[in-house]
């Protein structure tokens, strides 16, 4: 190739992104963010930073070195049902479901199926639910930071404005620590055409999606079902009827 054909190179690179960017509008509008109800994803985690450090769980084996972290969610949802398969660093593979607006959590190292109802334990279920990223309620066009190209995709950057921190209290609570919860740092990036999440930015791991077609039918596996018919009846002994939600 000779020094002409490569100086127009840049040249090609930099009309081909102009073209992208006029492809869609400068800035954004409502609505920022566009998850539909029946839908499958996979989110894949790496370091923001270049290490090897990634959100980690409690370890399930004595005399590990430090807590699994999690590589991959798989995600299929349909409606209010949804089942969660997530990859660890360590191989293992768990299974979790979200049923009624409950959190069942296939625990790794065989330990078990923990429940969580965040009407009872929200502290516990915002640590559960921190990487649902396509729930975030931030992005306007105050969060807006620029247009920009991210994992190829045109996309809106949103970057969190994180709130003051609140008064350290004699002892520790709920109320506390779900504010400090809110205090993580985030920056999400929007496909500017299709309003998808593309990647997340949480000051720590850089999260980056891929979305698949709606699901088939979603059934639960029996130990869940089980599980989960068990706490309502205990919730409710006396079977008072429960309208629908």
């Amino acid at each position: 190739m000779n020094k002409m054909s490569l100086s127009v190179v840049p040249l090609l690179w930099l009309s081909l992104a102009m073209a992208i960017a006029q492809d869609t509008p400068a800035t954004p509008a409502p609505p920022f963010l566009i998850v539909p109800s029946d839908i499958t994803w996979t989110m894949t985690v790496a370091s923001a930073s270049g290490s090897s450090h990634s959100p980690g769980v409690a370890s399930p084996n004595t005399g590990n070195a430090g807590p699994l972290q999690l590589r991959q969610r798989q995600v299929a949802q349909k409606g209010e049902l949804r089942r969660q398969t997530e990859t660890w660093s360590d191989g293992t593979v768990t299974e979790s479901w979200v049923i009624d607006g409950k959190t069942l959590l296939g625990l790794p190292g065989n330990r078990g199926i923990h429940l969580i109802d965040p009407s009872r334990d929200r502290l516990s279920a915002a640590d559960a639910n921190r990487f649902d990223f396509l729930n975030i309620t931030w992005l306007s066009t105050d969060t807006f930071l620029r247009k920009e190209v991210s994992q190829g995709h045109t996309c809106y950057l949103f970057q969190k404005q994180i709130p003051p921190a609140p008064p350290s209290p004699a002892q520790k609570s709920d109320a506390y620590e779900l504010a400090m919860m809110q205090r993580v740092p985030g920056q999400a990036w929007i496909d500017a055409t299709t309003k998808a999440m593309v990647a997340y930015n949480d000051g720590t791991n850089l999260y980056t999606f891929a979305f698949g077609p709606p699901p088939g039918d979603l059934t639960p596996p029996s130990a869940y079902s089980a599980m989960i018919k068990k706490y309502e009846e205990n919730m409710n002994p006396l079977h008072i009827p429960v309208a629908p939600r």
